[in-house]
């Protein structure tokens, strides 16, 4: 991209070394770039590495190494490659789309649900997370967010009828979004800690799902599916 623009007698060492610097600390690229991707060796010149799980940090990681001419092997416990970056979409110049602020809500006949019935069931939602927050240091066994939420509703007394549970239950569906992860699988003292991180920005969905982006990072990193790796030894998991 600067090479155009460089002057003459900066454009090789200068210009060089500070590609060379960015590149080795990963401030630019996931190596998914066609200028970066066709700078990978096809015949490695350096040892062999092993990466443990095919997540997306290890995917990005095997792909610079394989840039700096190892030979790379990555081993993942499951059938599928890992999670996403927002990011690589822009890197692979996907299209995403917003998701509208405005999101009615139906029930399964078709017919929208009371709007009044929602923003009481809504605020009765935050009410239970709030408890959650100061029972929870209180706590000495280790409670899951799941579990926390339906002790506290049947403790606080509050009754819902079935609509009301319905729509009590997408909140919590919609809780389980925000976080990527069930309830059950979210702990109850620790859920929230990355609220004072939590980053700006439009939530949108990539057209295609989300398997696009691993799918990319994966291109072409040799990945052995279904491998358990305890220190030098490699199991298969049957």
């Amino acid at each position: 991209m600067f090479g155009d623009v460089t002057p003459e007698q900066c454009s090789d060492q200068l210009l060089d070394s500070a590609y060379n610097y960015l590149l080795s600390y990963k401030y630019i690229n996931f190596g998914l770039a066609l200028t970066i991707k066709n700078m990978i060796p096809v015949a490695p010149s350096k040892d062999r590495v092993i990466v443990i799980g095919a997540g997306l940090a290890w995917l990005a990681a095997a792909r610079q190494l394989m840039l700096f001419g190892f030979e790379v092997i990555v081993l993942e416990g499951r059938k599928r490659a890992g999670n996403l970056l927002g990011l690589l979409a822009q890197w692979l110049s996907y299209t995403l789309h917003k998701v509208r602020d405005q999101c009615p809500l139906y029930r399964a006949d078709g017919k929208d649900v009371d709007k009044y019935l929602d923003k009481k069931v809504e605020a009765a939602s935050y009410v239970l997370l709030d408890k959650a927050t100061k029972v929870r240091q209180e706590l000495s066994q280790v409670f899951s967010l799941r579990e926390g939420s339906k002790t506290l509703r049947k403790d606080s007394g509050v009754a819902m009828n079935a609509e009301e549970m319905s729509s009590f239950n997408w909140h919590l569906a919609n809780l389980e979004y925000e976080n990527a992860s069930l309830l059950s699988h979210l702990s109850l003292a620790y859920w929230d800690k990355d609220d004072p991180y939590d980053m700006g920005g439009y939530h949108c969905f990539l057209p295609g799902g989300n398997g696009r982006l691993v799918h990319a990072l994966a291109e072409n990193v040799p990945i052995l599916f279904e491998k358990l790796f305890i220190p030098f030894v490699m199991v298969e998991i049957v």
